[in-house]
């Protein structure tokens, strides 16, 4: 925890890393964590943090009349200027980082200001933790939550949240997801849309695996028929298309890239196929274990679907509902195409 970590002095931590590379087993994977008030962080930090791929967390509670309340230098004054100064040196030199902000009296009503203050500064990677100290007698000291402001904090939170969530993590609701029995795949460091479907297809343990995406656009209710097409029908792959006909939530100019390039695709491997980017699909995991795909780049999803198609395997297509989306989209439309068609191109003739 802060400041001990680099008050260490960063010849600890080569030495560290050192060790790491001398008595490591071959084929094994370390990772390493640091979480700091980044008071002592400067280039040289940063070349190791970078070099190693450390993940490192950075005490920020917030705007800097917040921040500077309780988190002050031995002179008394605040320490918030340093932090964004070193986020900015971390940013410089391509370290990954997220923010802990710690909930205290201070901002704990304070979510929407918190979080737009955070999203403003480009962080995408929050943790929010109580602040709970005591008295000898065991009352609470006057900066220390309430467990009600704490709940009321995160219910806030996750309404500001919600539709940044394809973009935005919070690891408390993380926490949530796991509890409840979701497994939530981490990527570290982060390395694109491709990598991380690819990740996440290769982390599943069952014998389907169903996407969508989580922007309430697809039927979520046809999973089970998707399932047991694959299960108990032989497919190795089903596709829902969203194209039977133009969806009135599909704006024209996505609907006619789309059925351009499903035309395209359809001439050059003589089969109807109508929806090459549809992100709800059920695979065969036994074949996606065998399928040989280049997972860097967008539109994965098409050669997702043309590999097993040119491969001779069993795939089938249902026509599903599309729905209006929530939250905004995230793709980018130039590259989308240069992929798209690249991807079309590479499976046909490579």
């Amino acid at each position: 925890g802060p400041p001990g970590p680099t008050l260490a002095g960063l010849p600890f931590f080569e030495k560290l890393v050192g060790f790491q590379q001398q008595y490591g087993r071959g084929g094994q994977s370390v990772s390493n964590a640091l979480q700091t008030n980044a008071m002592l962080l400067d280039k040289n930090w940063c070349d190791l943090l970078h070099q190693y791929q450390w993940l490192l967390g950075v005490s920020l509670d917030g705007p800097e009349e917040v921040h500077d309340l309780y988190r002050y230098n031995k002179e008394g004054r605040g320490t918030w200027r340093r932090v964004m100064q070193s986020i900015e040196l971390l940013r410089t030199n391509r370290v990954e980082f997220n923010v802990l902000c710690v909930l205290s009296s201070a901002n704990v009503e304070r979510a929407e200001e918190l979080y737009k203050f955070y999203r403003g500064i480009g962080v995408d990677n929050l943790q929010f933790i109580p602040l709970a100290e005591f008295d000898s007698a065991g009352n609470p000291l006057p900066y220390t939550i309430s467990p009600r402001q704490y709940g009321r904090f995160l219910c806030q939170l996750f309404e500001l949240w919600w539709p940044d969530r394809r973009k935005v993590r919070v690891r408390f609701f993380d926490n949530i997801a796991e509890a409840l029995g979701a497994r939530v795949i981490r990527q570290f460091p982060p390395k694109g849309y491709g990598p991380a479907m690819d990740l996440a297809l290769r982390s599943a343990a069952g014998a389907v695996v169903v996407t969508l995406d989580c922007d309430n656009t697809y039927p979520a209710e046809r999973i089970p028929e998707l399932a047991r097409l694959v299960l108990n029908e032989g497919y190795d792959l089903v596709d829902a298309s969203r194209l039977r006909a133009k969806p009135a939530a599909m704006p024209w100019l996505n609907y006619l890239a789309n059925y351009g390039f499903a035309l395209f695709a359809s001439v050059l491997f003589m089969r109807r196929i109508t929806d090459l980017h549809s992100g709800m699909r059920a695979y065969r995991k036994a074949m996606l274990d065998r399928l040989v795909y280049t997972p860097d780049g967008a539109a994965l999803p098409v050669e997702l679907l043309l590999r097993p198609i040119k491969l001779g395997l069993k795939v089938e297509t249902v026509f599903i509902d599309y729905r209006a989306r929530i939250g905004d989209s995230t793709m980018l439309p130039l590259p989308s195409a240069w992929w798209t068609l690249k991807r079309i191109l590479n499976v046909r003739f490579r």
